[in-house]
């Protein structure tokens, strides 16, 4: 009796963490990319409330550091939104000056419900060479009217804040290659082990949620198990 006492008690327990476990922020996959280079981006959006849904998506993109050219990716469901932005000093590329760059995305009218996640991508060609990392500050919008900024930056050698910014690691196309295996697409362990702290993957979700069923079906066997005790106290003399 005491030891399915126990196992409720877990289940309980199991229950109540998982939320917290698979709290996660907004992030951007891949985590580095090559200046000068091409890369796609996908901000990855987990919907951290229990009680409402995500409804809007919007992600600014540097503007000190422009990128040449931006193109973002269908998404059904969502309508997007991309605003421009005059820049001063015209970006060279191969085929002519850029004086306008992509400035924001916003993706709206969809819905990422409590428990998901979604993500939202987009090109951009000629990433800078001058600099080593971007910022891509992102507002998340909930059904309620909340609005959750990740916009804060994280400091090279300070303690990181807890709405970070999206961040895009910049390295010469020569580190690139040797950091994933000579240019080979790097495997899932090897992005989980590249994630910022507090980042859950999509492995650590499947792991909850099997804690969880597994915890909930044990915790039902326990309870019978009580019930029928229980029951033959009662006739018992």
């Amino acid at each position: 009796m005491l030891r399915k006492l126990l196992l409720a008690v877990a289940t309980a327990f199991a229950l109540l963490v998982a939320p917290a476990l698979v709290s996660a922020r907004v992030h951007i996959d891949p985590l580095q990319a090559p200046k000068g280079g091409f890369a796609k981006l996908t901000f990855h959006v987990p919907n951290e409330r229990d009680s409402a849904s995500t409804t809007k998506v919007d992600i600014k993109l540097p503007t000190d550091h422009p990128l040449a050219a931006v193109t973002v990716e269908p998404k059904p469901g969502w309508t997007v939104q991309v605003r421009k932005t005059h820049l001063p000093q015209p970006i060279a590329t191969p085929d002519g000056p850029v004086s306008d760059t992509t400035s924001e995305v916003t993706w709206s009218g969809g819905k990422i419900g409590p428990g998901q996640f979604d993500e939202f991508s987009l090109a951009a060609a000629q990433l800078p060479s001058d600099v080593d990392q971007l910022a891509f500050p992102a507002v998340q919008t909930y059904s309620n009217g909340e609005e959750v900024a990740w916009v804060d930056p994280t400091p090279p050698n300070g303690p990181e804040p807890s709405h970070p910014a999206p961040l895009l690691k910049l390295v010469n196309a020569d580190q690139l290659a040797r950091s994933v295996g000579g240019g080979s697409t790097p495997t899932p362990e090897e992005r989980s082990a590249a994630l910022p702290e507090g980042v859950a993957t999509k492995g650590d979700v499947r792991t909850v949620r099997m804690i969880a069923v597994v915890g909930g079906v044990l915790g039902l066997i326990g309870v019978l198990v009580a019930g029928t005790a229980f029951a033959r106290l009662r006739r018992s003399p």
